[in-house]
């Protein structure tokens, strides 16, 4: 008898899910200081000194650099990186970035300025050269070495960090963080990626099933420089990373796990960041400066701060957004597409322009803050199917129409009001749209006196 001969064809199915981890940055940069203590203190030496200042730690991690004015008309403070002596720091012009986190400023008008001597690879000095020019306030300052013209021969730095006060009264500038990174920090390096929190590199460089986590192991990691475009499932900045992530001209997707960020710092440039889940910002800074954000889910920004002064963000789901933001600088232009809704749950303040392609706005009792200024004074741009359910705070300095086109899903109310004679004083002027039900009635008004 023939036993039948039986074929099987045994199909597995791998699925991604499997083999989806997360990838951990352990990049350290050149040069880090937290000034957590006298032993990071003593890295810096003062080199110059007008009046009786100090450079000092609070005990918080906190440097305080004191200006006093006892000796003069202002006050002058320059330390350097020496640690009793010359610490010089290899040149990189083209990757190298110096980062300073500035707390607060107090006593009259303080400026904090950074500046960067050159040297050849035998020591020998060649020029100063001013990175980060005086300036006030308190900020996160990131700066791109390849900006600046560094001499042919260059081949090491050393840093100078500085204070002057010409106010007549006692100040203090106190920072907390400085770094200056490299060519090493790329993210497409796979020595800066760990399968582990803080463990050793060599992972592989994440992918679309990864998510991105940046936790400031092993007492903080270095920034990073998206050098190639990215897909990823989800980027985590978390715990004590005070580095930056930097989009270098190179596009990143982020999927369904989005973004989520309680410290640190994003800086898009030009680059486009597309985002399928939420956006969930508590602490850090986040700057896209020219290019397009869009976002598929939820804005939560809180304790920290959204700037997009010069880019544009664009909500393009499917299903309700939401946006919720307690520090928002003005965003330079936002685009609708949703076809359904935007809910507000905070002012939503908009520069340039405001382009309502589809879907509707419930700011509910928020407000869509349109124009800053009269060079600023903000525009709708209508015509399809978006509409604004609530209200709108317009900047009017000019004669002119001005037409907001509210609604909602069961009316569409378009506004326009003819702006006859330019306000004596500009100023913003605030039009809200109720829905009533069927007790609508269309009415015109006429109002030539004010």
């Amino acid at each position: 008898m023939r036993l039948p001969f039986v074929v099987m064809l045994l199909l597995v199915f791998y699925s991604t899910h499997l083999f989806s981890q997360d990838r951990y940055w352990i990049h350290r940069p050149f040069y880090e200081n937290f000034f957590s203590g006298a032993s990071e203190l003593a890295e810096w030496s003062l080199v110059e000194d007008n009046g009786t200042g100090s450079f000092t730690s609070s005990g918080s991690g906190t440097a305080i650099l004191k200006m006093d004015d006892a000796a003069g008309s202002y006050a002058n403070r320059i330390f350097s990186v020496n640690g009793g002596g010359n610490r010089y720091l290899p040149l990189d012009s083209i990757f190298g970035r110096l980062e300073v986190n500035i707390l607060r400023t107090t006593g009259g008008v303080q400026r904090f300025f950074v500046q960067v001597q050159t040297f050849t690879a035998t020591n020998t000095y060649i020029n100063q050269i001013n990175i980060l020019p005086a300036t006030t306030g308190s900020g996160f300052f990131s700066i791109n070495m390849r900006d600046f013209a560094w001499p042919g021969n260059a081949d090491k730095v050393r840093f100078i960090i500085g204070g002057s006060n010409f106010s007549n009264q006692q100040g203090t500038i106190e920072f907390d963080y400085l770094s200056y990174g490299n060519t090493s920090g790329v993210w497409n390096n796979a020595a800066n990626w760990s399968l582990t929190s803080g463990g050793p590199g060599g992972a592989s460089v994440p992918g679309a099933g990864n998510t991105a986590i940046f936790d400031g192991a092993a007492a903080g990691n270095g920034s990073c420089q998206v050098d190639i475009p990215v897909s990823v499932q989800g980027v985590a900045l978390r715990g004590n990373f005070s580095g930056n992530i930097d989009l270098q001209n190179a596009a990143m997707h982020i999927g369904s796990g989005g973004v989520s960020m309680a410290t640190g710092g994003v800086t898009g440039n030009t680059s486009n960041l597309d985002v399928a889940g939420d956006v969930i910002i508590t602490g850090g800074a986040f700057k896209s400066s020219s290019g397009l954000m869009s976002v598929t889910g939820n804005i939560q920004v809180s304790g920290a701060n959204l700037n997009m002064n010069k880019g544009t963000l664009q909500f393009n789901g499917s299903s309700n957004q939401n946006f919720s933001s307690t520090s928002t600088t003005y965003i330079h232009r936002l685009v609708v597409t949703n076809p359904t809704t935007i809910t507000l749950g905070s002012d939503l303040p908009v520069l340039d322009s405001l382009v309502l392609n589809n879907g509707i706005v419930n700011t509910g009792s928020n407000s869509i803050l349109l124009g800053s200024s009269t060079a600023n004074p903000g525009l709708i741009v209508g015509g399809g199917n978006g509409l604004i359910n609530g209200k709108v705070t317009k900047w009017v300095s000019a004669p002119g129409v001005l037409s907001i086109p509210f609604g909602d899903m069961n009316y569409n109310a378009s506004l326009s009001l003819n702006v006859l004679t330019a306000p004596s004083v500009p100023g913003p002027i605030t039009v809200s749209y109720n829905d009533f039900g069927n007790n609508m009635v269309a009415v015109n008004f006429a109002d030539g006196s004010s």
